[in-house]
């Protein structure tokens, strides 16, 4: 399925036209508030990651060759022109999407339109291109027991119900199926941030951390969000998780080591420049001295 890569011409044909990596479902109420607008910032995350070198032109697991960019990703507040009748550009993206990523929580399962999104793209055939992305809520908490036993209402689930089954070609529900998720909720289940900094914010308020206790637990919550963006992003590229993370580290690094270097330039920069100051002082103070001497003598 090859990429476009024309401009974002928002027409309903040009809608019709264009191949979509990625299709994002969501409750609209998910992508409001500042510090959690989860698909806004999947969005982002997707189209400017940048797919190692090595893997780009290679072919993935699935004998599919892996893209240099995954552009262009579909989400209906992004593409869609504002006159445009809803129904019919949704399913033309959605039929000309390879990947659908259902962003999933409590509001997300309460969307006629998310679980109508996510049920037609199974009926195309292409329930192994299905992801999710937990933001709020409990997985499974509508049917399984023994989550309800430790406390989970099942108005705490955060999947679909079309994502919680296979769908036949009819739109039919059938068996329950388990999609691959990631998860990014904090430690405790409850809903996360999109920014660490946003995060850092609303622990301050809280009150119950001090300063160096906030910023680890800033840190592992940032660790944690890359490595499900990874998840997500290996998913749609084809590869294991593993191959990601590995080369996303050797990258990590590189990207220090030439910090490092930048540093070690600015600090020898600075260094010059105060050796400067201090030999433009010293020769500034001779030369008075100079004249008062010349002064006197005079």
């Amino acid at each position: 399925m090859p990429i476009m890569t024309d401009s974002f011409d928002r027409t309903p044909e040009a809608i019709e036209k264009r191949t979509y990596w990625c299709f994002i479902s969501y409750r609209h109420s998910d992508n409001k508030e500042l510090g959690r607008q989860w698909a806004t910032w999947l969005h982002q995350a997707i189209e400017t990651y940048e797919v190692p070198a090595d893997l780009v032109g290679q072919k993935n697991e699935r004998g599919e060759i892996i893209p240099e960019r995954i552009f262009p990703v579909f989400r209906d507040e992004e593409e869609l022109p504002v006159d445009a009748d809803l129904a019919s550009p949704i399913y033309r993206a959605l039929d000309n999407s390879r990947y659908l990523l259902a962003i999933c929580s409590p509001r997300a399962v309460e969307s006629t339109y998310v679980a109508s999104e996510i049920r037609y793209f199974k009926q195309l055939g292409r329930e192994n291109y299905v992801l999710a992305a937990i933001i709020d809520g409990e997985p499974n908490a509508f049917w399984d027991a023994g989550k309800q036993s430790h406390g989970f209402r099942p108005d705490q689930e955060c999947f679909p119900e079309p994502l919680r089954h296979r769908i036949d070609p009819t739109g039919k529900s059938m068996d329950q199926t388990e999609p691959i998720a990631a998860d990014f909720r904090l430690n405790d289940g409850t809903q996360g941030w999109t920014s660490p900094e946003a995060y850092r914010q609303a622990l301050r308020r809280s009150g119950r951390l001090d300063a160096r206790a906030i910023s680890a637990e800033v840190e592992d919550y940032r660790k944690k969000c890359e490595l499900m963006k990874l998840k997500i992003l290996a998913g749609i590229l084809g590869v294991a998780l593993g191959t990601l993370t590995k080369r996303d580290a050797a990258y990590q690094l590189v990207l220090a080591q030439k910090r490092a270097r930048g540093l070690r330039r600015w600090l020898a920069a600075v260094g010059v420049l105060m050796m400067l100051a201090l030999a433009g002082g010293v020769v500034a103070v001779i030369q008075r001295n100079a004249a008062t001497l010349a002064k006197e003598n005079a």
